[in-house]
Formats: C-alpha cells, structure tokens, sequence
C-alpha cells in the first residue's frame, strides 16, 4: 500500500506537470520554435543564430519598410504568443517602429534570410510588457525578411557647438542650425514639422519620418508636453532646423517613453519646419490700390490670375475669409482646409459682381456694403444688420 508521504508526493508532481501543460498550450498547426545553430551575441545583449542565409548585401536601415514572417515565443515556457506565420499573412512596417530588438536584428539580415533572435526585456517589452507578454519577459522570435524598400533617411545623431548653443532657464538647450525663408509664424499659426530623437547615448528613439507624418503644432493649443508648446509658440519659417537637448521635465518627466527611453530621460532632438498652416490675418484695404464700382462694391487686386473670367451663371472653386470692418472673423474656407465650390447666382451680390472680376489663381480683397452684403437683417449671430463686409477671395477654378 502506498504511503501518505508517497501519494502527496504524486500528487504535487501530477499538479506540477498540469500546471506546465497550461502555460504552454499546443495547438495543432502552431508553428514549431527552430532550434539553435552558431548562437552569436551583440555588444546591446541581442542573441542570434542564423537559419537559412539570404541573397545580396543590401540591409534594411532605419526608415526603410521590411516585409517579414514571424512567430513569437515566451522564453520562459514556450508560450507561442504571436505569428503571421499562423495567421498567413506577412507583416509590414518601417525599421524602427518596433521594438529595438528587432530594430537591431532585422539590420543584421538581407532578403531571403531566416533568423532566430533571444531578445532581452530590455530590448523588447521591458517592466511594463505588452498584452499577452508579461512584465519583463525575454522573448524567442523566428524572423524571415521577404522584402526591402527604401525608406526616408533619417539624420545622423547631432552634435551641439558650444559657441552656438543657448541655454534657457528652464534647462533646455537649442541650437540653430538653417534659417528658413517666407514669412514667420505667429502664435495663432499652425506649423509642421518633422521630427527625430534620441537618449543621451545616440540611440533613436522614434521620428516623424518613419511613418512620413509630420507633426502639427499651434501656439493656441496646449499639451501636456511643455517642449512641444515652446515649440508651438515659437513658430518659425518653413525650413528653419534645429537641434534641442530636452531635460525630462520638460517631455515625459517620470514616464517611459519605449525601451530607448525609459522614465527621466534626457532627449537630443532635430526638428525641421516643413509646412505652415497660416491663420488669415484682416487688413483692410489700401485706399491707394483701391478701386471702386458702380454698385459701391470696392476691390484691390492682391495678386493677378491668368485665363477667362468667370460669369454669373458659372460655379466657382474659392478658398475664403471674411471679417467685419473692426476685424471681427466671421468664416474661413482657408482654417477649415476646405475650399468652397457654389454657383455664383447664389450667394451675395458683392460676390456675384466681385468674382466675375476674376480670373483663375487671382486673389482680391473685397469691400462689400451692407446693400451688397447681408442687408438690414445681416446674418445672426455672427454678422450684425447693416454691417460692411471685408473679404479676400483666391479664385481657384471655374466649373465644378
């Protein structure tokens, strides 16, 4: 007969072994986790062996977009976690909008190749891990690269001149490195930029250019990121750049960012002004440049358009802002980002007669009497009786 000690025994190995099997749940036609071949170890602690070679020299670079296959695996216990393999679809995406293991690893591969990576936590999930990968996690991933196109180029880790550096109360640190052109931004404007940073030891930590989004910023709406909201309120010229070295304090304080920049990092930042967003600003117009018709409908040409004018009984393609005479905005096509296309038999009569003046790609700027405008009823709440109307119309095109 079977002691007591001897059934606990078998129990606690039965329960053990039950246990096991639930953490790593097999389903039939998951895929299998390679085997091993020459394990090699980079400088960052990434572990890889090479299962089958690919063809030519070129490796994918930071911006370039990969198509790969891959299944993923606990280290722990074997856990198939993910795997396009199973779901028998090939992922895509740009080098360096994932985690830095497999940043570093695809670089080591050309197309064709099939690698079996040992990534760290540090260099996958970390502390926080990820949905179905726990905390701290080091991961097992089976990767084939099936293709490679040429991505934006991301610059170069940046060097302050300290001749050229200024420093600011708050800690940040800036430095110019090209003055753009056009006019300056106010604080009201929207610029663009494009954007690329790193930690203190020149590792990227993300960039606009990746995904080819720029960044928005305006000066009338605020983040929780002060960095971004001085750059908002400083504005600038399309092309300006600069570089910035941003204390924690004033970016993500005591929060990680990803594994490259964990909680109390300093950041080295490029920013560049690719586009501006200008708010329409009222000026009245100039009494010299003026004309004047016979209906009272005054007009300055502000710029001249080429082709055939338009007549009353055509549709017409604008962009628009308008403003009562003390500067009060009351409509804008242009903030919208939406031109407006009517027929111009339905709209005032300071617009029927203005825009017939036209032609297309001209811009005027346009006086309207209240007769010509909204009359003695104006249009509430925004545009009182008896008001005088300002304009500046761009005529974009004829027809529909």
């Amino acid at each position: 007969m079977l002691s007591f000690k001897t059934i606990q025994s078998w129990l606690v190995l039965c329960l053990l072994a039950l246990s096991l099997s639930a953490q790593t749940p097999k389903k039939e036609g998951d895929p299998v986790m390679p085997k091993d071949t020459v394990l090699k170890k980079t400088a960052s602690g990434l572990m890889y062996s090479v299962l089958k070679k690919g063809s030519g020299e070129v490796h994918p670079g930071w911006g370039d977009k990969v198509k790969v296959h891959y299944s993923g695996w606990l280290d722990s216990d074997g856990t198939l976690f993910d795997s396009s393999v199973k779901r028998g679809k090939p992922a895509e995406f740009a080098l360096g909008m994932v985690i830095e293991g497999w940043n570093e690893g695809l670089a080591l591969m050309t197309v064709g190749s099939r690698y079996k990576f040992h990534i760290p936590s540090d260099l996958a999930y970390g502390k926080k891990g990820n949905r179905s990968i726990p905390p701290n996690s080091k991961l097992i991933f089976e990767v084939e690269l099936l293709g490679v196109t040429p991505g934006p180029g991301v610059p170069t880790y940046p060097t302050f001149d300290a001749k050229e550096t200024v420093t600011a109360e708050n800690g940040l640190k800036s430095q110019v490195i090209t003055v753009g052109d056009g006019d300056a931004s106010g604080v009201d404007d929207t610029t663009e930029i494009h954007y690329t940073f790193w930690n203190t030891k020149g590792v990227l930590v993300g960039s606009s250019l990746l995904t080819d989004r720029p960044m928005p910023l305006s000066g009338s709406r605020k983040t929780q990121m002060e960095f971004l909201n001085i750059l908002a309120k400083k504005g600038g010229k399309k092309g300006d750049v600069s570089i910035y070295e941003v204390p924690p304090a004033l970016l993500f304080k005591d929060q990680a960012y990803n594994a490259n920049c964990p909680e109390n990092t300093t950041t080295i930042w490029r920013v560049e002004i690719v586009g501006m967003i200008l708010k329409p600003r009222f000026r009245p117009l100039d009494p010299e440049m003026t004309k004047t018709t016979q209906s009272g409908l005054k007009y300055q040409i502000i710029k001249l358009g080429a082709g055939v004018n338009p007549k009353a009984s055509d549709s017409v393609t604008v962009h628009y802002s308008g403003w009562l005479t003390d500067g009060t905005s009351f409509d804008s096509s242009v903030e919208r980002g939406q031109p407006a296309t009517f027929g111009l038999n339905q709209v005032i009569g300071g617009w029927t007669e203005g825009v017939q003046l036209m032609q297309p790609g001209a811009v005027y700027r346009f006086e309207i009497p209240s007769a010509l405008g909204y009359g003695d009823r104006g249009s509430p709440p925004k545009i009182p009786g008896g008001a005088t109307l300002v304009f500046e119309i761009e005529l974009i095109k004829i027809g529909g």
